[in-house]
């Protein structure tokens, strides 16, 4: 019992394709890179608790996303360009419970957190507008 690490706590991700492709659709091509080895990466192994960090119920900018949780993309690289730096791009998830009650995360949206174009839609006002509608 002492001396053995405890397996970190993981969430298996759930992903609405049609979601998904239309994110990477509005994305650059560093963008889809990122979305599409998160996804695989997500689907395989599941996200550690602790790469996720809690949405703010209220934001600033008007979003509002209580109860979800974000995670910056991609977690390292060895690029350097803007869109390839840690963090330049998210995804939003919602916290959601099989029937067994395990909880797992739903995907809702990908994309960059804070375009430099005013005129792009950051990931959290995407995730706003799809938990709205869920």
């Amino acid at each position: 019992m002492f001396g053995i690490p405890r397996r970190a706590a993981t969430f298996d991700v759930v992903f609405d394709d049609a979601r998904l492709n239309e994110d990477l659709e509005h994305a650059s091509a560093a963008g889809r890179s990122v979305g599409h080895a998160a996804r695989r990466r997500l689907v395989r192994d599941g996200i550690a608790a602790s790469a996720l960090r809690p949405c703010e119920p209220e934001a600033r900018d008007g979003t509002r996303l209580p109860g979800s949780v974000k995670t910056y993309l991609p977690p390292g690289s060895d690029l350097r360009t803007p869109e390839h730096l840690p963090g330049a791009w998210g995804m939003v998830f919602a916290v959601r419970a099989d029937a067994a009650g395990r909880p797992y995360l739903e995907y809702l949206a990908f994309g960059e957190r804070h375009p430099e174009r005013q005129s792009r839609f950051t990931v959290y006002q995407v995730a706003d507008r799809r938990l709205r509608a869920l």
